[in-house]
């Protein structure tokens, strides 16, 4: 801000009430939005960003209006708050969505004044929130130029959003989803880079959104961490293993069942290691020459996949495998 628009902030009373104005303004947006009696059809994402689709990309039109402008984070802004002040409530005055408000503009609490302000209340207060004056003059840097090209284009954006009545939107949803249909992939799938994420695109997506189908072929899930495990990769890893339906078949790369009647001297080459590392073990000895007399001589094997299985610091892998199938082989479980 230089130093002359500085210096009228200061002296100008009547510039200073229209900044309380300001304040007052959003403070009771904020209190509109959080109160559970209007039920606001609305939802706040972790990153502080609305998922409430809006007419008007305003956060789009400032990232190319600063572009076009070559304006950076130490550019120096001259919007004039006056001219700000002026241009704003201006623009507000112009959003109209039913002709009719426009004749009977001193009818403010009548049938059309009433829902002239209600369809326009959100847009607004979303307008209020974008283009606040602190963000434009210290955040955004914007110049009285670039300021009145922003104001502009949303006006110009705002009105061919409108809808008239009786408008076939059912037919122009239709072309709008059928057009770019056209140029997906129909069932095939490939992107450059991507080995191991795999997901349901183009047509079959497209007929699974339409269909509401109840099972999808690759369904997929985000959850957010709180703050303090966000960055904690390892926690991470354990919450996630923790959420993720597994099953033996997920982690078995082949089984097999074989006729071993001596467990102790096992015919099974590759888990001669294994049955030598127990019987060094003293604890384990007697387990297992007791085990070894009254178990069946025949076994199932698994050969578990290391690269599929996740592996956890907190429990021993193979011994929670044993006792689950082991629960299932007596109990049914």
């Amino acid at each position: 801000m230089g130093e002359k628009t500085a210096n009228k902030i200061t002296n100008d009373v009547d510039l200073h009430y229209k900044f309380v104005q300001e304040i007052n303004q959003l403070k009771a947006d904020r209190d509109f939005l959080r109160d559970d009696e209007m039920k606001i059809p609305f939802e706040l994402e972790p990153d502080g960003s609305c998922s409430l689709v809006m007419p008007v990309n305003i956060p789009r039109l400032l990232t190319n209006i600063k572009q076009l402008n070559k304006i950076n984070n130490h550019s120096i802004s001259d919007l004039d708050p006056q001219h700000y002040f002026e241009q704003m409530a201006k623009l507000q005055d112009s959003l109209v969505t039913l002709p009719q408000a426009r004749l009977r503009t001193h009818d403010e609490n009548g049938l059309i004044g009433t829902a002239h302000r209600y369809s326009l209340m959100l847009f607004k207060i979303f307008l209020r929130h974008q283009l606040c004056s602190k963000k434009l003059i210290q955040d955004h840097r914007l110049s009285k130029t670039s300021f009145d090209q922003l104001i502009k284009n949303i006006e110009e954006i705002f009105c061919t959003a409108l809808v008239n009545p009786g408008e076939m939107v059912g037919s122009i949803g239709a072309q709008s989803i059928g057009e770019p249909a056209t140029q997906m992939t129909l069932n095939t799938f490939h992107a450059a880079g991507i080995s191991s994420k795999n997901v349901t695109l183009g047509v079959p997506r497209l007929k699974e959104v339409i269909n509401v189908a109840k099972t999808i072929k690759t369904p997929s899930l985000k959850i957010f961490l709180s703050r303090e495990l966000q960055k904690d990769e390892k926690e991470a890893a354990r919450i996630g293993s923790l959420i993720c339906y597994c099953n033996l078949s997920h982690l078995v790369s082949s089984q097999g069942i074989y006729y071993d009647p001596d467990p102790q001297n096992t015919i099974i080459k590759d888990d001669q290691v294994l049955i030598d590392f127990n019987m060094e073990m003293e604890e384990l000895n007697e387990n297992v020459q007791e085990q070894s007399n009254a178990a069946c001589n025949w076994i199932i094997r698994y050969v578990i996949d290391e690269k599929k299985a996740v592996f956890d610091d907190d429990f021993s892998f193979t011994e929670h495998v044993a006792a689950k199938i082991n629960s299932y082989l007596t109990t049914g479980d």
